[in-house]
């Protein structure tokens, strides 16, 4: 089922992310430019459109149906031309929604316009399910993921929206380690990656995990059909099964080491890899985790661009703009 939903750019929307709480966008953070408003108004250049992921549908034990809806923003002349566009995906934070980039539209378009950032088309993808996030991976309690963004997602928007083949992913918090594993995972899939506070952890964090994040976590890296919940919990009793299921565990947050390692395995390598931490963030663990992680790429002469502010655990317009840029320019 797909729907498009013209959203009206006389409103103006609020609320983004914020460390502590949602952000309100008041008259002064729109950007006052005729142009800007030229080319909005009366135009849908934010759709939302709704899918239903026959991968998730047809293979999950949590009555997932499949259906979210997306996020897309179209470039400035998407209307008035033929041109073809690179292609940014962009995953959100564990309890939040792709809603939150609505409110950088007129920035990025100025910056479009202005030919500081190549024209491109952004798509928000909504990965959310009743346990929080689905992690984008592929298990059949909560539904094959992976299988669903590759062989659905990525076939219908970029046939609808007219991608010239170059296709990056850009994450914030778990949405950063949904864009490091796919793009490690599948460099000759993925263009570039630009990870924001990305929640990788050091391998010693396991326990952190085991105690904040278990049915959603489990049921997405740890699933076990044949338990009564859906997932295994790890034992410590240093027996090779257990051993398993303790590396399951660290596949999805942690194992930087592993994921590193399979990365130069490949055939191929990504050809931009953007970082960025905010070293207050009050998530201590993705600090040490995203360092120990930037050590590793510069141990393995893996090529990277790293930034650090002051940021705390947030993302906003000129993250979001740095980000963007980083990863459409040539």
């Amino acid at each position: 089922m797909k729907k498009l939903l013209v959203i009206c750019f006389i409103v103006l929307l609020l609320g983004c992310e914020s460390e502590d709480e949602s952000e309100k966008i008041s008259d002064d953070n729109f950007v006052e430019n005729k142009r800007v408003e030229q080319v909005v108004l009366d135009r849908p250049f934010i759709i939302e459109e709704i899918l239903t992921f026959e991968k998730v549908r047809n293979y999950n034990l949590i009555k997932d149906n499949g259906s979210r809806e997306h996020l897309i923003i179209l470039p400035p002349s998407f209307y008035d031309s033929d041109n073809t566009y690179p292609i940014v995906y962009y995953f959100h934070g564990q309890d939040n929604t792709s809603e939150q980039i609505k409110h950088y539209q007129r920035h990025l378009y100025k910056e479009m316009l202005d030919g500081e950032i190549k024209e491109a088309v952004i798509v928000g993808i909504n990965y959310n399910n009743k346990l929080g996030v689905s992690f984008m991976t592929n298990s059949p309690v909560t539904g094959m993921w992976q299988d669903a963004f590759f062989e659905e997602a990525v076939p219908f928007f970029e046939e609808k929206y007219r991608i010239d083949g170059n296709r990056s992913l850009f994450g914030f918090s778990v949405g950063g380690n949904v864009a490091l594993r796919l793009g490690f995972e599948f460099p000759d899939l993925i263009d570039g990656i630009y990870i924001l506070a990305p929640a990788i952890f050091k391998d010693e964090q396991l326990s952190d995990v085991l105690e904040d994040d278990t049915d959603g976590y489990g049921m997405a890296f740890v699933y076990n059909e044949s338990n009564e919940r859906l997932y295994d919990l790890p034992s410590f009793d240093g027996s090779d099964d257990d051993n398993q299921i303790i590396d399951r565990w660290k596949s999805g947050y942690m194992g930087i080491d592993q994921k590193i390692e399979n990365y130069l395995n490949q055939d191929t390598s990504l050809s931009k890899i953007g970082i960025e931490l905010g070293i207050t963030d009050r998530n201590r663990e993705i600090v040490s985790g995203t360092k120990y992680f930037v050590e590793q790429l510069s141990k393995n002469d893996i090529d990277y661009f790293y930034k650090e502010t002051n940021n705390g655990h947030n993302i906003n317009k000129e993250i979001f703009l740095r980000a963007i840029t980083y990863l459409v320019n040539d």
